[in-house]
């Protein structure tokens, strides 16, 4: 005999499959490796986007793949852009000066006092220009 939970998973496992039957599976891969936020499963997946979405434009896939390839390329750029924002913080304070600041954070610890000449990340993040 199924549990509640199980029935339930099953329904939904259902209507997953039958929305999900009529898309490219191209389509749908991509779009799942472009809701990773790792930057190189994320980087593939909008790159098979922008192949998907030049198939859409050259009419060799249906009009209503658009939608989920305009998410996917939405999703991965925006990884993208805060991926570079992490790196250019993390390049600008140092790597153990980011762990410290970072694990002060998670963890409640009081902040270190500043040094001359070193930011750490969170002013770099919260600090207004000049």
């Amino acid at each position: 005999m199924q549990s509640a939970l199980e029935r339930e998973l099953n329904g939904l496992a259902t209507r997953v499959r039958l929305a999900l039957r009529g898309h490219d599976r191209g389509v749908i891969l991509a779009f799942l490796l472009c809701l990773a936020p790792l930057p190189p499963v994320m980087l593939i997946g909008g790159l098979l986007m922008l192949i998907h979405a030049l198939l859409l434009v050259l009419g060799r896939l249906d009009r209503r793949e658009a939608a989920p390839i305009i998410i996917g390329l939405v999703i991965a750029t925006a990884y993208a852009v805060l991926w570079v924002h992490i790196a250019r913080v993390i390049g600008h304070a140092g790597p153990l000066q980011t762990l410290r600041d970072l694990s002060g954070h998670i963890f409640g610890l009081p902040q270190s006092t500043h040094h001359p000449g070193v930011d750490t990340v969170a002013d770099r993040l919260w600090s207004r220009p000049q």
